[in-house]
């Protein structure tokens, strides 16, 4: 999404700067993922569709969001700095169609691993 910071690696300079944004409530993206905090319980991390919005089928939309949370669950596990700007707050992945200039939520995965269609 045009005007978020990007870090390719979690590591180094940029992602420390990264956390920092994420503590400040501002938005980065790491890949399809991009992290913004919501309020002080729940960072949503809105996970951009690999199917265009015409061709998301549930099986897609389900697929894409188990490997954001994946990756996601790796960096809590690996990575204490990433853990601690998370802290105690709940993980919303949101699967967005992004289109560069501006995003639409398509749905949100629930904790039962089931979709909520949003559009």
């Amino acid at each position: 999404m045009r005007g978020v910071f990007v870090v390719e690696h979690s590591d180094g300079p940029r992602w420390v700067l990264a956390l920092d944004l994420l503590q400040r409530g501002e938005a980065f993206s790491l890949g399809r993922i991009t992290f913004r905090r919501k309020d002080v319980s729940t960072v949503e991390a809105s996970v951009a569709s690999s199917w265009s919005l015409a061709n998301v089928t549930e099986e897609y939309a389900a697929d894409d969001l188990r490997k954001a949370r994946q990756e996601v669950e790796l960096l809590l596990a690996n990575d204490g700095a990433f853990r601690s700007s998370i802290g105690e707050s709940s993980i919303d992945f949101v699967l967005v169609d992004d289109y560069d200039t501006g995003s639409v939520a398509v749905c949100r995965l629930l904790g039962d691993g089931e979709l909520e269609w949003l559009t």
